[in-house]
């Protein structure tokens, strides 16, 4: 059996993606970069804020993600943000190292820690630690999330 579209496939994909962002002047992928740690800090003091229409208007109505090995479309995710702000009363996300990947000028990666402190409207406190990875994309001038993947694990 032959196999060698499985390494011709990948092999061009990624030829492609590296053309687009190389294709792109510095002054570009520096907008991009810009624009995108933008977004993620709106996405991050909307949490902070409890905020829950301010983090789902940042997810594209494809979004989809993995949350510690679930798998959750758009509205599983909207829900889960609304149900749990309504139920904190402090959110403390924590990003940091936070890395921003130009793909293309209308797509990045980024990547970042988080240290999630919360507190839950009956004073009970849960802290949480892991990695998070989002897909942006550029739609009709807005920045919004199309992937993501998280692992959370609890921090004593």
């Amino acid at each position: 059996m032959r196999l060698g579209w499985l390494v011709t496939i990948p092999l061009v994909i990624t030829q492609a993606c590296e053309a687009k962002t190389h294709d792109l002047r510095e002054d570009q992928r520096a907008a991009v970069v810009a624009a995108v740690d933008y977004a993620l800090k709106a996405f991050e003091a909307a949490q902070r804020a409890r905020n829950a229409d301010g983090a789902v208007a940042l997810m594209a109505p494809d979004f989809f993600m993995y949350t510690d090995g679930v798998r959750q479309g758009y509205d599983s995710v909207a829900q889960s943000v609304r149900q749990s702000f309504a139920s904190f009363q402090h959110v403390d996300p924590g990003f940091r190292d936070i890395h921003i990947r130009v793909l293309s000028a209308t797509s990045a990666l980024t990547s970042f820690r988080f240290r999630d402190s919360l507190v839950t409207t009956s004073g009970l406190t849960l802290r949480f630690a892991g990695a998070t990875t989002l897909l942006w994309e550029l739609r009709e001038g807005r920045w919004l999330m199309t992937y993501g993947h998280a692992d959370h694990r609890p921090v004593e």
